[in-house]
């Protein structure tokens, strides 16, 4: 699958709104994947070592050495976020996740998501809740006028397509494509049987929702931005082969952007309300007055309030 066609995991993600919020919320975006259920060792047993156990005692003791301040911060934070949000009376309804989630399932990326994270649709339920609670705190404080100064600023840069496509080898493949489509044959159907973008051809050449600085390619970005919807494009050329592009739908005004404007927003300002938190609130760990972790385990473990 060619890195300069299909879009990173990142980038995808980001390319939904409640993305660019998950991505920034603390714990989310360098999750550790789950380990895959297994009815061995079990119990008390994390492993054996030719034969002989390693407890999950063991285990354990070994990741709060390692990981413990980090991940208590994560709880921690995640703490004064709830009483934040009892405290000026928020609540994330149930529809709101619902709704939050249909969008990130609507990413072609969301299997790989999962995968990389090790979360189940529950588990990313509470993720999409905490993210949306966490913006909903913040949001009184961005002004209108500053939303509309960003999309006035970066109008072009936020307009979004969503785009299929597919990859072929040859011009001759790509033309003999073009014509399957052109005589009626279904895009999604094409894209299967012919595309060789491995990422996207079993999802019927479905690329999602891009922006232009998502499009490396010069020759993609101008394609995608200037053909009418629901039209079919010539051969477009670029270092992954030829491409037969459609767009079936595009967000480029205000109204279409605000949201995506808004988690943008909210997102840059997350360790910055965190931190205002963190201040006001009394917080005592057992690490208070423990040794140090190891400076080569922190070094590998970067903080939660590090930008993801």
């Amino acid at each position: 699958m060619s890195q300069s066609i299909t879009l990173s995991l990142r980038r995808a993600l980001a390319a939904t709104a409640v993305g660019t919020l998950l991505l920034t919320l603390p714990g989310c975006g360098n999750t550790t994947p789950a380990p895959a259920a297994s009815s061995t060792p079990g119990g008390n047993v994390a492993a054996t070592v030719n034969g002989e156990p390693v407890s999950q005692d063991e285990l354990n003791a070994e990741l709060n050495r390692l990981h413990g301040r980090e991940v208590l911060r994560k709880v921690v934070d995640d703490k004064l976020i709830q009483q934040a949000a009892k405290k000026d009376n928020i609540t994330v309804s149930d529809a709101e996740v619902k709704r939050r989630m249909d969008e990130l399932k609507g990413s072609p990326q969301y299997a790989a998501l999962q995968r990389g994270t090790g979360m189940t649709d529950a588990e990313m339920e509470v993720q999409v809740r905490k993210a949306v609670t966490l913006q909903l705190l913040i949001l009184p404080e961005i002004k209108e006028t500053e939303k509309l100064a960003m999309y006035d600023q970066y109008r072009e840069q936020l307009e979004k397509a969503h785009v299929y496509h597919v990859l072929l080898g040859s011009k001759g493949d790509a033309d003999k494509a073009l014509a399957a489509l052109k005589g009626g044959k279904p895009f999604e159907a094409v894209a299967k049987e012919m595309s060789k973008d491995t990422g996207t051809k079993d999802l019927g050449g479905d690329l999602g929702w891009v922006s232009r600085p998502m499009i490396p390619d010069e020759s993609m970005r101008t394609t995608v931005f200037t053909i009418a919807e629901n039209t079919l494009s010539d051969p477009v050329k670029s270092q992954a082969g030829f491409h037969i592009v459609k767009v079936t739908a595009r967000r480029k005004s205000y109204d279409d952007l605000k949201g995506d404007i808004q988690d943008t927003l909210s997102a840059s300002r997350q360790e910055n309300y965190l931190q205002r938190l963190r201040v006001k609130a009394e917080v005592k760990t057992r690490y208070d007055n423990a040794t140090p972790a190891p400076a080569a385990a922190a070094a590998a473990s970067p903080s939660p309030a590090a930008t993801h």
